[in-house]
């Protein structure tokens, strides 16, 4: 719930969320799934069996792929003053990871790196969880913004939560 009543995500839904901040969550978010995609992808090569080692390599090329379309794709009116679509590209490659997105997804990289198959899951696992709960949660609500309603039937629709829910299974 503290998740939930976080000002960005209040103002994400509503349609209050400034520009600049928008522009800035843009970026964070493509440099963090980048490192996000690595530790999947190092998830996918502890993985003891044939099909979890598949699973985690498609999860690791969607989250490549979701930061190339969510962060190429075609910003709400308003917001493409500030970080044009074509341009957002440019700006991920001239920004570096703020600093809570350095310390998560460096936490995340050295656990998969350093521990067994089993820790590795679950140093990943918040990340699935939290973005469908968040999803599902922001589903009821919807959002003015195009953009921002693409990101909310992304991680709050059935596909999401299957994927998230083989996740939860392959833990338990």
């Amino acid at each position: 719930s503290a998740i939930m009543q976080h000002p960005l995500l209040t103002q994400l839904a509503d349609g209050s969320l400034d520009e600049q901040t928008f522009k800035f969550y843009i970026v964070q978010g493509a440099l963090y799934l980048r490192e996000y995609a690595r530790a999947l992808a190092l998830v996918a090569s502890k993985a003891p069996r044939p099909e979890w080692v598949a699973f985690f390599g498609r999860c690791a090329n969607e989250a490549y792929q979701e930061e190339s379309s969510f962060h190429k794709a075609s910003s709400p009116a308003g917001w493409e003053r500030s970080c044009p679509a074509a341009a957002t590209t440019c700006c991920v490659a001239s920004a570096v990871l703020a600093p809570y997105s350095l310390l998560y997804t460096s936490f995340v990289l050295s656990t998969v790196h350093e521990k067994a198959f089993y820790e590795a899951l679950a140093a990943v696992l918040p990340c699935f969880v939290v973005y469908l709960e968040v999803g599902k949660a922001l589903l009821r609500q919807g959002s003015p913004h195009p953009l921002v309603q693409r990101f909310i039937d992304r991680f709050g629709g059935p596909e999401y939560e299957e994927l998230t829910l083989e996740v939860v299974r392959m833990a338990n």
